[in-house]
C-alpha cells in the first residue's frame, strides 16, 4: 500500500470513529439548549420554580456533557439569577460565586463576569452589606480598566406580551457615538436567540446586556 492511500484509509478510519462522538455531541447540546429554553420561558411567566427546575436539568446536563464548559457556566448563573428573583439570596450568591470562578477560567475578560459581579453587588446590597458592595464595585472597576471590551450593549426588557426590547450602544472610543432600541416580537424569528442571550427576563423588570456574539 502506498504512503498517500495509507493516509486516506487512516483518515477515513477516523471519521468513522469520529462521526458517533460528534453526533452524540451534538445531540447533548441541543438537549440542553432545549432544558434552558424552557426555563427561560418559564421565567419569563412567572413560573419561578419551574424555571428553577428547568435550570437544575440544564446545569446537570452541562456538567455531564462538557464540565467546567461555558454551557455550565450560563446555566450556573441562570440558577442565581432564578433564586434571586425567589428572594433566596444566599443561594443567588453561591451560584455567582460559582459562576464567577467558571468565567474567569474559561475567558477572564468576558464582558459576563461585569454582570455576574453586579449581580452579587445587588444581593449584597440587598443584605446590607455596603462594605462588600463598595469592594465589588472596585472589583468592577478593575476589571473594567484591563478588559478589551469595557462596554455591555445596554438595557434590555420585556413588555406584558412577551416582546423584548433592547437599547443598543455602540461604543469604540470611550464615548458613545450611537444608540437604538429594538424589539423583539414573540413571532420574531431572531426571538429565541436573543432571549437565549439575554437569560432569564421577566416583564417590567430592565436588564443590563453583554455584547452579542
Amino acid at each position: 500500500m502506498s504512503f498517500r492511500k495509507f493516509c486516506l484509509s487512516t483518515l477515513a478510519l477516523i471519521i468513522l470513529i469520529m462521526s458517533p462522538i460528534f453526533v452524540k455531541a451534538k445531540e447533548s447540546w441541543q438537549h440542553w439548549e432545549d432544558l434552558r429554553w424552557v426555563g427561560l420561558q418559564q421565567f419569563s411567566k412567572g413560573d419561578l420554580d419551574g424555571a428553577r427546575k428547568s435550570f437544575e436539568l440544564a446545569l446537570a446536563q452541562a456538567k455531564s456533557t462538557q464540565p467546567g464548559g461555558e454551557q455550565e457556566a450560563t446555566s450556573t448563573y441562570d440558577l442565581a439569577q432564578a433564586y434571586e428573583a425567589e428572594g433566596k439570596t444566599h443561594q443567588a450568591e453561591i451560584y455567582c460565586k460559582r459562576a464567577l470562578e467558571l468565567e474567569k477560567s474559561i475567558s477572564p475578560q468576558n464582558a459576563t463576569i461585569t454582570l455576574i459581579l453586579t449581580s452579587m453587588t445587588d444581593l449584597k446590597r440587598a443584605q446590607g452589606k455596603f462594605a462588600d458592595v463598595e469592594k465589588l464595585n472596585a472589583e468592577v472597576d478593575k476589571f473594567l480598566e484591563h478588559a478589551p471590551d469595557k462596554q455591555l450593549v445596554g438595557a434590555a426588557e420585556m413588555d406584558k406580551d412577551g416582546t423584548i426590547k433592547v437599547e443598543i450602544r455602540l461604543d469604540s472610543s470611550g464615548n458613545m457615538t450611537a444608540h437604538g432600541t429594538n424589539a423583539y416580537a414573540v413571532t420574531d424569528p431572531e426571538y429565541k436567540k436573543i432571549l437565549m442571550h439575554i437569560g432569564p427576563l421577566k416583564p417590567g423588570e430592565p436588564k443590563v446586556v453583554a455584547p452579542l456574539k
